[in-house]
């Protein structure tokens, strides 16, 4: 029987048995389900020089607004994204956005609600 969320099936393990670790999908699983045990407030972040560099700690939205900012970058795995700023930016734990200014900017980082 497969699950109709995932798509896995309901009896799919949780530690690969030829190395011992978890496998992928169920990782990252535990690691949200972890990210979402605990309700977590609403942060003003304070950047220092520019470019400034944020790392999220768990799932959220990132937004910038004000100050004369001349780049938003979000840097995922590897990959970059140039964003616009006054508009939400969803990041993941890890993620990155990069903050580039000449007047700082307000920024906050409000992390997902628990369902």
């Amino acid at each position: 029987m497969n699950n109709p969320t995932f798509g896995l099936p309901a009896t799919q393990q949780a530690v690969d048995p030829k190395s011992g670790g978890w496998i992928s999908f169920w990782y990252q699983w535990a690691v949200r389900i972890s990210q979402l045990s605990a309700e977590r407030p609403i942060a003003a972040i304070t950047p220092d020089v520019s470019p400034f560099t944020y790392t999220a700690s768990t799932i959220g939205n990132f937004l910038v607004s004000g100050g004369t900012v001349s780049g938003v970058v979000l840097s995922r795995s590897g990959v970059n994204v140039t964003c616009q700023e006054d508009q939400f930016i969803p990041m993941a734990a890890n993620d990155e956005v990069m903050v580039t200014y000449s007047v700082a900017p307000t920024i906050t980082f409000i992390p997902s609600a628990r369902a």
